[in-house]
């Protein structure tokens, strides 16, 4: 263990290496902005106030991301400050003409440059709506910048002003890559106890039998692996950590019902699943005690046959006695073969498809099938509305109904099979 004054140095270390990140932090984004400055080309001013032009913060300053600093040169600052002080309204970011109400975070007014952070808010969303679409097959768009008074307009192009900016729509870093790395182990596992364990199967296996993939368990899983790779994607992308809407959260309702439902009828069919137990320990015990007595009837029927050896009455009495008791046994275990088959059997395992749109009998079931299609047809849409519009889709009641409806469908029809078992 470590001695005092050496724990002592190791806690003034750490706190000189944070400061000293703490600095670089701060160095980094003074240095980001002096570039920025250095990057930023002005157009020649007029006498009305002017956009004379913009820069980013990166290596190529025509290149910015959401999140990031924009440095917008204005010809006449102080006048439009005035003006604005005038009417009593903030001076805001405008995007593609469009008032963003991003204020700047940063006024230089000798030099005319105002510092603003491409902020995504409640407010607008409509206006990043567009410029993000699509961010995996279209990376990158044009935006041109200005600024002006809330509410207002934005101010004239300065002649020879340079405004339009490159928007990357994708930010990556190793902390991006760390989140597909999670979402990937997530899936992966997912994937893997789904197929060697019975985490989405009807139940454990049963005389080494693996029981059928269960469909609302499958559809309960891919409802949450949908809505957590959507969230993470948008989150990643906007930085909105609330884009789930309610409607979502029905739909998992549903699903997590349909689970709880199906479970709760199959744990009905329980007696007749242990009565089939015992019937078949029943049947195995008789099964060795015929073959015992089977033995022992040769054994007499041997020292019947010798007529002279003492004792073969006797043994033609215990062989008799035997046969009496082996047909006694034998009708006892037609009984309960009988019985056994009068029991449904333990539908094995068909296949992931097969297990999933056929029911009991090994047909295939409308209302199974109509559960897995409305799953694959909502899932789609889900995926196009997250991957193009970074929005998750808000399923009406309608929508949300109709899901009710299929999966009580499917409970009612599992009902009738539950009280044949049980």
């Amino acid at each position: 263990m470590p001695s005092r004054p050496v724990v002592s140095k190791l806690a003034i270390l750490f706190c000189a290496a944070a400061l000293a990140t703490a600095g670089c932090a701060h160095q980094s984004d003074s240095d980001s902005l002096t570039v920025a400055r250095q990057h930023l080309r002005i157009a020649r001013c007029g006498s009305a106030p002017t956009v004379a032009g913009a820069a980013g913060v990166n290596a190529d300053p025509r290149e910015v991301y959401l999140g990031d600093w924009v440095l917008v040169a204005v010809c006449h600052l102080d006048a439009e400050i005035k003006a604005a002080e005038a009417q009593q309204q903030p001076i805001t970011l405008y995007i593609e003409g469009i008032d963003s109400g991003n204020q700047p975070t940063g006024v230089d007014l000798d030099h005319g440059i105002l510092t603003f952070t491409l902020d995504r808010t409640e407010a607008n969303k409509a206006l990043w709506q567009p410029l993000l679409y699509s961010p995996l097959f279209d990376r990158t768009t044009s935006m041109r910048v200005s600024v002006g008074i809330h509410s207002d307009r934005p101010l004239l192009r300065a002649e020879g002003s340079h405004l339009t900016l490159v928007f990357d729509k994708l930010y990556i870093d190793w902390t991006t890559w760390l989140w597909l790395a999670l979402l990937v182990f997530i899936g992966a596992a997912l994937w893997v106890y789904a197929r060697r364990s019975d985490m989405l199967r009807d139940g454990p296996p049963i005389g080494g039998i693996r029981q059928p993939y269960s469909l609302a368990r499958v559809q309960m899983a891919w409802w949450f692996l949908l809505i957590l790779a959507g969230y993470v994607f948008i989150w990643l992308v906007t930085g909105d950590r609330d884009s789930i809407p309610p409607s979502l959260l029905g739909m998992m309702g549903i699903s997590a019902a349909t689970a709880l439902a199906a479970v709760a009828i199959s744990s009905r069919a329980d007696g007749s699943r242990a009565r089939r137990k015992l019937l078949d320990e029943q049947i195995a015990a008789l099964d060795a005690t015929l073959r015992q007595i089977a033995v022992d009837a040769d054994d007499a029927a041997r020292r019947a046959a010798d007529a002279a050896a003492p004792g073969s009455a006797t043994a033609a009495a215990l062989r008799a006695a035997l046969e009496k008791q082996a047909a006694d046994l034998e009708a006892m275990r037609a009984n309960l073969i009988t019985e056994r088959a009068g029991l449904t059997a333990v539908v094995a395992a068909r296949g992931f498809w097969n297990d999933l749109v056929t029911d009991d009998r090994g047909a295939v079931s409308l209302d199974r099938f109509q559960i897995v299609a409305w799953s694959l047809v909502l899932g789609c849409l889900f995926l196009y509305s997250v991957v193009c519009d970074l929005t998750m889709p808000e399923f009406n009641a309608t929508l949300l109904a109709l899901m009710g409806i299929s999966s009580g469908t499917y409970i009612g029809f599992k009902l009738p099979i539950a009280k044949s078992e049980g």
